[in-house]
């Protein structure tokens, strides 16, 4: 919102822009006159909202500004600041249509609140004249079902697209298949996660609505949610017939004024002007633009073109990671995983690079788990669930949560396969590796042990020998497989690393009296 400053004495102009918080009480553009000519030619080229002036100046006084003011610009709220302070002069105030007036010398608090009234009116008369139109038809406490309509105006579907024109046009909107409109995507992080439980669909469309309504040139915003809780704006000429007005300063002013509503900064997406007919098209094109924002940068982003970014920072650490990873080095690779993250912010690498990224990251930790007979499943919560951990490479915040949560738990994983006896950490080796040809040095060697005496001692601690534990192991996961699934019995052979699928069945025979067919057979349902 813009206000106008008008006195013929400069440090009076100083006083008020030094004493008054223009600022926080929503005037983003402050303008000052040295008098009634100087302010009128302002006003030529200048949209302002209110407009604050002395009334003793010489030549043209105060009262002749604001009765040609009142004249040319209607809409400008004027408050007269004067040193007479007799009933005569309030009377020619009311009568000059003033929404207020100050007597000198007002106190800079007094000004400060009148200048607040005054933004609070302003926002009010926007929104009246946006809304006289819809003829009751759309109230202004149901906002979903405008939602409704304009979302339909995004439908492949020429009928819906009709429809929903028939409806706002019915509504007082002037919008024609031919109307010029520029798309603009509202993205909200906080609001998209459900992190701000305050800021409910409806108040944080009001905000939207408002603030490029307040913005200079008041486009006219027909907004609706995705079901990614994005807002999908389209500003429209309030004329259905001019291109919409899309400046700089209108960006500027719209997310200055929804920043100081919501309390954080959101992301505008700005596309570039269509006709109403065309929107459909601009759907997948803006939803890659979207998604492709991996740093959640905000502000005024201009989405004139698809590409993006798609070098990764420095060369592949996946290799590297892994390493790390068997080798148990957790913080140097929580470090290192830190440092490729500080400068993938400043890279900006595309979805495409973070989804690659997170699916051979994920394949080397769950590898790199298992190897350890750790049940992946058990690693997640209600608070982080698994769910959570394969959507997390949507974002770098999130894949950096997605990776440090694994790390954490990899490092939790170690102090509890650290604790386990050589023989447990033998047997979860064996369970995780039933699908490959196991040999007794194999596992010797897992649990840094000699073959000669980790054969001595899993016989003294299981009763068994390290071979014939091997069999049964398999030979148990045989069963299962053929009791609970319709796996052909030659496959469920090759699960359980036997080639040869004869030499399969000797030994399954040898250890339950039935073939694998004949044991499926019986044990079917």
């Amino acid at each position: 919102m813009t206000i106008l400053l008008v006195d013929d004495q400069q440090p009076i102009l100083d006083g008020l822009l030094k004493g008054v918080p223009f600022a926080s009480i929503g005037y983003r553009k402050v303008l000052t006159a040295g008098g009634t000519e100087e302010a009128l030619e302002l006003l030529r080229t200048e949209p302002v909202d209110v407009l604050l002036t002395d009334i003793e100046m010489p030549g043209r006084n105060g009262l002749e500004l604001i009765r040609e003011v009142r004249e040319k610009y209607p809409g400008i709220l004027c408050i007269p600041l004067t040193s007479h302070a007799d009933f005569e002069f309030a009377k020619d105030s009311l009568r000059l249509g003033c929404f207020d007036y100050l007597v000198q010398p007002a106190p800079y608090p007094d000004i400060t609140a009148c200048l607040r009234k005054a933004f609070d009116r302003r926002i009010q008369i926007v929104r009246e004249n946006h809304e006289r139109g819809l003829a009751n038809i759309v109230q202004v406490h149901e906002p979903g079902m405008t939602g409704q309509v304009v979302l339909k105006l995004f439908s492949p579907l020429p009928e819906e697209v009709e429809e929903a024109l028939q409806y706002l046009t019915a509504c007082g909107y002037l919008v024609l298949k031919d109307t010029p409109v520029r798309l603009c995507v509202v993205v909200d992080m906080p609001y998209v996660r459900r992190e701000d439980p305050l800021l409910s669909s409806d108040r944080a469309l009001a905000a939207i609505r408002d603030s490029f309504m307040l913005a200079p040139g008041h486009p006219v915003p027909l907004i609706t949610r995705n079901p990614y809780r994005q807002f999908m704006v389209l500003l429209c000429h309030q004329d259905g017939v001019s291109e919409p007005p899309c400046t700089q300063e209108t960006l500027r002013g719209a997310l200055e004024e929804l920043t100081r509503r919501l309390k954080r900064e959101p992301a505008i997406y700005v596309r570039p002007v269509i006709t109403m007919d065309q929107i459909s098209t601009e759907i997948p094109i803006i939803q890659r633009i979207t998604e492709n924002n991996v740093t959640e940068k905000t502000g005024i982003i201009r989405a004139d073109r698809t590409e993006t970014e798609t070098a990764i920072p420095g060369t592949d650490p996946l290799p590297r990671w892994k390493s790390l990873l068997e080798q148990g080095k957790y913080d140097i690779l929580s470090r290192e995983v830190q440092a490729w993250l500080e400068e993938a912010y400043s890279r900006r690498p595309d979805l495409r690079i973070l989804s690659d990224l997170h699916q051979r990251w994920t394949q080397a930790f769950f590898e790199h788990l298992s190897a350890r007979g750790v049940d992946i499943m058990s690693l997640f919560t209600e608070e982080y669930t698994y769910a959570m951990y394969m959507d997390c490479f949507r974002t770098l915040q999130d894949l950096e949560k997605g990776i440090r949560f694994m790390i954490d738990a990899a490092t939790e994983q170690q102090h509890l396969y650290q604790e386990k006896s050589d023989v447990e950490r033998a047997i979860a080796y064996i369970q995780s590796h039933l699908s490959q040809p196991i040999l007794v040095t194999d596992v010797a060697e897992h649990v840094s042990l000699s073959s000669e005496y980790f054969t001595r001692l899993f016989k003294k601690e299981t009763g068994q020998s390290i071979k014939d534990f091997i069999i049964q192991a398999k030979i148990d996961a045989a069963r299962n497989l053929l009791a609970r699934s319709d796996i052909p019995v030659s496959l469920v052979a090759l699960e359980m690393g036997y080639d040869n699928f004869s030499h399969f069945t000797q030994i399954f025979k040898k250890a339950c009296g039935m073939t694998p067919s004949e044991y499926r057979k019986e044990h079917r349902g």
